[in-house]
């Protein structure tokens, strides 16, 4: 019996066109400015903080997951309720055509759900990180929104906790959450303005030199939540999109700018 083995060019080509085969996931687009080499090896957390509700944040979330999934073992964490976590994890897997069903099930997405979680751009997100997973990307997804009583400080300190314990396993944790809680600087409360009173967000209560803090920003435009759609606020300009600071700013270690304004993403089931 003669086996045939592959000369090393044939060789190299098969890697070649195995890996692009990999990577080449429909849904993907990569973002400019942005390199997966800026991510240090030392990060347990990169937290992005965006308004819930538009279109163009989510997209964007998934295209540097699609670069990073490239060459690192990601855990995604979405701001869900923890209950959804298992959900989750078997929707990316799930190869079969019917798998939307039981993700659509879970009662985030009922009608009344309008804080922008719930929008049609969130469940492309999902899509995506599933073919991502499908594809052979080494990613979980996992949810981080604590039940916790108490007020805002103890809900922030809740969602740190759930981070601290999705870390445990040693891969780089990706988040996606509000401006607020991956800010690592205090905020006054607006709530209570009158003596001020301080908020400490989650992503102050990790380890700073362990936290990669970066701040979605837009020229403005409009997100679904409160109800309905309602104004974002001017942040950002210029021509790069991705960038990191040499310092802190704001409670942010940089920023992903999406170039113009951003457009309301409703949600899926109205």
């Amino acid at each position: 019996m003669v086996m045939y083995v592959p000369d090393s060019q044939v060789q190299q080509t098969i890697i070649v066109e195995a890996r692009s085969a990999l990577n080449g996931v429909d849904g993907c687009s990569s973002v400019p400015g942005f390199s997966a080499g800026d991510i240090d090896p030392g990060a347990k957390y990169l937290l992005f903080g965006q308004y819930n509700g538009t279109t163009e944040f989510p997209q964007q979330f998934g295209n540097v997951i699609c670069d990073l999934s490239r060459t690192r073992a990601l855990t995604i964490a979405l701001d869900w309720p923890t209950e959804y976590s298992q959900t989750f994890s078997n929707y990316i897997s799930d190869a079969q055509p019917n798998a939307d069903d039981a993700l659509l099930a879970l009662p985030v997405w009922d009608k009344g759900s309008t804080d922008g979680r719930s929008s049609a751009a969130t469940l492309r997100l999902l899509q995506l990180l599933r073919r991502l997973r499908l594809a052979g990307r080494d990613i979980e997804v996992t949810a981080f929104i604590p039940s916790v009583p108490g007020d805002q400080n103890d809900f922030e300190a809740g969602i740190a906790g759930q981070l601290e314990a999705i870390s445990a396993k040693g891969r780089l944790v990706v988040a996606l959450m509000g401006s607020l809680h991956a800010t690592k600087q205090e905020v006054p409360d607006p709530r209570n303005t009158l003596p001020p009173k301080m908020i400490d967000p989650a992503a102050d209560r990790l380890p700073k030199d362990q936290v990669i803090s970066i701040h979605f920003e837009s020229k403005g435009g409009t997100a679904w939540g409160l109800g309905g759609p309602h104004k974002v606020p001017v942040f950002g300009g210029g021509q790069t999109l991705w960038s990191l600071y040499a310092n802190t700013i704001n409670g942010f270690d940089g920023r992903l700018f999406i170039g113009g304004q951003v457009t309301a993403s409703a949600p899926y089931k109205q």
